[in-house]
């Protein structure tokens, strides 16, 4: 079996896109007789075929008029469900985009082919329309098995063209597995079928057995820290205080005598290292880290408390405690009703950019952690991901 997966991450900057593709894709290899092939993170987002980066940031912006002067299109995609079969001919004619043939050809030799949706489809983001437009392509022109898997799906209200584009695809034999309660929750007020088949970092689980937490290099005075996608940082005009999150950071550590490790990967997340300063004992894990050194680090932290959905699945992994604070889409929010299922217990998720108001009960809810056992199965999510997985495959 020849499988083309869509939205390969394995070379990219996030800890959690890393380890997602990497682990679908050894999901894929334990079965005998599949080969796969793969369209990377950087090339399903790249809009122009001249794009390059400095110092990890693109050198033109999204609205730049010299980039789309000089740089051809490297792809070209629909934004809307009516503009599907305009687009559809564009590509079988040739002109896709600069690397239009080459996914064409990855998809003539598939045999089926898996958009791995991690990134999230809950806006109207370049990759996301790209992957789900290349799903349709897969299944309308070339009758090939294809699989929208790994991710959420969410349905707004605001500029809403993924509805229609959901449809479209459903309607042309797509099948959606998706990774929480949530988008199966929005998908189906719009009359789309999914299955939940748990995010892929799930198995990177580890036997509770095998996790030690004491041990020559432990970490049980420290909590693991990362943030949300939502913005938490103040405006440099308030330089005179104190940022919200770092109130609350530095409140829980005097209140649970524990020092925070800072996990910081993305560009984004950056601004975490200017904490360090305000916390004695405070330590920083940065690029250099791997996905693998990260998930280690945390189990061996008291808890975690973060908006970075696969830090939290992380922690899951190793039977740590966490605090959940909520991101820019419903992900979160999906995942802690997923564990608050499995485990028979309510975990809440509290809002990043009004943590000045919350403060008291986030930090009650962390000193609780300190004191508790996680009440989630240990390898539930990790087997009902490969049986899931597995069923796709035995079906093809």
């Amino acid at each position: 079996m020849n499988i083309l997966l869509i939205n390969d991450g394995k070379e990219c900057s996030n800890w959690g896109l890393q380890a997602s593709s990497a682990a679908l894709i050894d999901i894929f290899k334990k079965n005998k007789n599949i080969n796969i092939e793969t369209i990377s993170h950087k090339k399903l987002h790249q809009k122009y075929s001249f794009d390059p980066y400095i110092f990890g940031k693109k050198l033109f912006n999204e609205q730049s008029r010299t980039h789309k002067f000089f740089s051809k299109k490297n792809l070209l995609i629909p934004t809307t469900a009516d503009q599907y079969e305009l687009y559809s001919d564009l590509w079988i004619n040739g002109n896709g985009g600069s690397f239009s043939k080459e996914i064409l050809r990855k998809i003539e030799k598939s045999d089926c082919v898996f958009f791995n949706a991690e990134g999230s489809t809950y806006r109207k983001n370049f990759g996301s329309l790209a992957g789900l437009f290349l799903l349709y392509l897969s299944s309308f022109k070339f009758n090939k098995k294809s699989f929208f898997i790994n991710g959420s799906f969410t349905i707004s209200s605001v500029d809403n063209v993924l509805s229609g584009i959901a449809k479209k695809l459903y309607k042309n034999n797509i099948e959606f597995y998706v990774r929480e309660p949530l988008s199966m929750n929005d998908l189906g007020r719009i009359n789309i079928e999914s299955t939940l088949i748990p995010d892929s970092v799930f198995y990177y689980s580890k036997r509770i057995e095998n996790i030690y937490k004491k041990s020559k290099n432990d970490l049980s005075n420290y909590f693991a820290v990362s943030k949300s996608m939502l913005p938490m940082i103040q405006d440099s005009l308030y330089q005179d205080k104190l940022d919200a999150y770092l109130e609350l950071i530095i409140k829980i550590s005097e209140k649970s005598k524990l020092s925070p490790i800072f996990l910081v990967k993305d560009s984004e997340d950056k601004s975490l290292i200017n904490f360090k300063k305000y916390l004695k004992n405070a330590k920083v894990a940065n690029k250099d880290y791997s996905f693998f050194d990260i998930q280690n680090l945390i189990s061996k932290c008291n808890f975690l408390i973060s908006g970075r959905y696969h830090h939290l699945i992380f922690a899951c992994n190793t039977s740590t405690n966490i605090c959940c604070l909520s991101s820019s889409s419903h992900k979160i929010e999906g995942l802690a009703k997923l564990i608050s299922d499995q485990a028979n217990m309510e975990i809440p998720v509290y809002d990043p950019t009004n943590i000045r108001a919350e403060k008291k009960v986030i930090v009650d809810y962390c000193l609780e952690q300190t004191k508790k056992t996680p009440s989630w199965q240990q390898n539930y999510f990790k087997i009902q991901l490969i049986d899931g997985v597995q069923k796709i495959l035995n079906a093809i």
